[in-house]
């Protein structure tokens, strides 16, 4: 309110004025401290104290009351004070009806504050401490039929996406529940849920920013009217309603003569009205988004001539919406190469368009994402054709067929991955059982295992195994005593490829002789080198989990019984990390 107040600057109060001024001059507004208590002060005391307090700028008597009053009430209503003075508080104080001043300063308070400087309606008024607008707004949460009367999640989730259009305000929601002390911001999925906003709870937004009044008006027409508000099907009568009502409120607010400094493109609000369907869906990725498959999504976008919208939060940072559309020529905004988006990370997925463009291309997008892993794969043994645009086209159906193919299982083909698990990785023929007797050099044993990966990767033996070769040369890895593993980074794939070779004679692996009878290799593409490590701090973790695990797999008859070994470690690792307890059958 006492920012509000400052900025108020209506000086129609003054001419509304009706009794005659004892003296020339105008009436002035002040703003600063006022000291209240018991005693008249009648001796220029006053003067004294505002040596030793500059922002003091008068005392009285009746207001201290109302103000403790206020501090001791369990509703804690608004308190603001306005009083005109009619006396200088010295030794000329003339407390009588005679006192010309005294009338004169009630005519002054009485009309400067029935002019408004008060926010009792939704005012539009300038900060006096920037020169930013600032517009506060008093609403009233309908959250009816919403998960027992309760702001959830989805239409945080829209009321989140209107705050973030507005670039350059800022918001902040203060909730006017007595028991509740909560001011959050909008914009913030955590904050504006565990705010726990119920129906008909009032709250102030204040805002802040060039576009402030419009802002804050949206703002008001969703929160007052998104009871109703579940599952958003194409064309519900209240999504509908909502946005006839949103866009009635923009076209007010940018009507002629308005500047539009500020104010977002509402491109969904535009493509309602123009008849477009709109489908949503969420997806679990599988997969780190990363440099080689985000460029795919505006391909698919682009294929299908449709707008598409991604959303998603990263911890510590926030939630993120990006949009991929005509208007920007389907391009990717660069800072999504920035942003870590791990396994597991829900993205809600929203396209608009022509009804059947925009359903396949919702589809499309969600199917690919669920499907990250064995995509990025597709990928990068297609990787030649990202650099020939008239390929683009013919090589977004051959990734729409084959991510079809894999999210129904149909399809053997990249399938070792479904689940990236390392025994997920190893198909019968990446693992090798060799007999006891049998006698292998290093350099048998690299051939073997290289020949292994090639083969189902498709890659060029000799090329493999001259890296392979080279790294080991300079840098052999012994996890444990008689456990190697050789690993190299290929141009661009596999992501990840890994063989196993069992060889109970024992191979002298290192120049100072050190002999092993268990090796893993492992080869990833070098804009991948980080899922290589993540593989080797598994393999780490699985081997000092299980001490005897090493034995166990050395000892395996055959393919399928190393590989069943294997998997047993792996889950009782993962069950471990769950805190589920160890299964006594098992």
């Amino acid at each position: 309110m006492l920012g509000h107040a400052k900025g108020f600057r209506n000086s129609n109060w003054m001419q509304q004025i009706k009794i005659r001024r004892p003296a020339s001059g105008e009436p002035q507004v002040h703003f600063g401290a006022i000291c209240s208590g018991d005693k008249v002060i009648a001796n220029g005391l006053a003067d004294t104290h505002r040596e030793v307090w500059e922002r003091l700028v008068g005392v009285e008597m009746e207001a201290g009351g109302v103000a403790s009053a206020v501090f001791q009430s369990t509703e804690k209503p608004g308190f603001f004070m306005v009083r005109a003075v009619s006396d200088l508080a010295d030794e000329t104080i003339d407390n009588t009806k005679s006192n010309p001043w005294c009338d004169c300063a009630a005519a002054y308070a009485i009309d400067f504050i029935s002019n408004g400087p008060l926010p009792v309606e939704p005012e539009r008024y300038i900060s006096a401490n920037s020169s930013e607008n600032i517009v506060e707004v008093k609403c009233k949460l309908n959250a009816r039929s919403l998960g027992g009367g309760v702001l959830h999640i989805r239409p945080s989730m829209e009321i989140i996406h209107f705050c973030r259009l507005y670039h350059d305000c800022d918001f902040k929601v203060h909730s006017l529940k007595p028991e509740k002390n909560v001011s959050i911001n909008p914009k913030q999925f955590l904050e504006l849920l565990l705010g726990h906003f119920s129906d008909g709870e009032e709250v102030i937004v204040a805002v802040t920013g060039a576009a402030a009044a419009e802002a804050s008006a949206v703002f008001r027409t969703i929160w007052e009217n998104v009871g109703d508000y579940a599952d958003w099907g194409e064309g519900t009568a209240t999504r509908r309603a909502l946005t006839d009502l949103v866009r009635d409120v923009v076209r007010t607010h940018r009507g002629a003569g308005t500047t539009r400094q500020g104010m977002p493109e509402l491109l969904g609000l535009d493509s309602i009205s123009e008849g477009k369907s709109e489908h949503r869906a969420v997806a679990v990725i599988n997969d780190r988004l990363h440099s080689l498959t985000l460029p795919i999504i505006p391909m698919v976008a682009k294929y299908h001539q449709a707008d598409l919208e991604i959303a998603f939060e990263v911890p510590d940072k926030g939630i993120f919406c990006f949009k991929i559309e005509h208007s920007n020529q389907y391009e990717l905004d660069d800072r999504l190469l920035t942003l870590n988006i791990e396994v597991g990370t829900r993205i809600t997925v929203i396209t608009r368009g022509e009804a059947t463009r925009s359903r396949e291309l919702n589809k499309a997008v969600q199917v690919i994402l669920e499907n990250l892993w064995q995509c990025d794969e597709w990928l990068r043994v297609h990787s030649a054709d990202l650099e020939h645009a008239e390929k683009h086209a013919e090589m977004v159906e051959a990734l729409l067929n084959f991510s079809e193919r894999v999210s129904r299982s149909a399809s053997p083909e990249f399938g070792y991955v479904q689940s990236p698990m390392i025994s997920n990785l190893l198909s019968d023929h990446q693992v090798i059982v060799n007999a006891p007797t049998s006698r292998f050099s290093k350099k048998d044993v690299l051939s073997q295992l290289v020949a292994s990966v090639t083969k189902i990767h498709e890659l060029d033996f000799e090329v493999v195994f001259n890296r392979v070769a080279e790294v080991e040369a300079s840098i052999p890895i012994i996890v444990s005593d008689g456990f190697a593993v050789a690993h190299a980074a290929m141009e661009k794939r596999p992501r990840i490829g890994m063989a196993f070779g069992v060889y109970p004679a024992g191979v002298v692996w290192t120049k100072e002789g050190e002999t092993v009878q268990l090796v893993a290799m492992v080869l990833c593409a070098k804009d991948t080198y980080r899922t290589w490590r993540d593989y080797l701090r598994r393999i780490s973790l699985l081997f000092a989990n299980h001490p005897k695990l090493q034995a166990q797999l050395v000892h395996a008859s055959d393919q399928r019984e190393f590989k069943k070994i294997l998997r047993t470690a792996e889950l009782s690792v993962i069950d471990q990390l769950l805190g589920k307890p160890p299964n006594p059958f098992a």
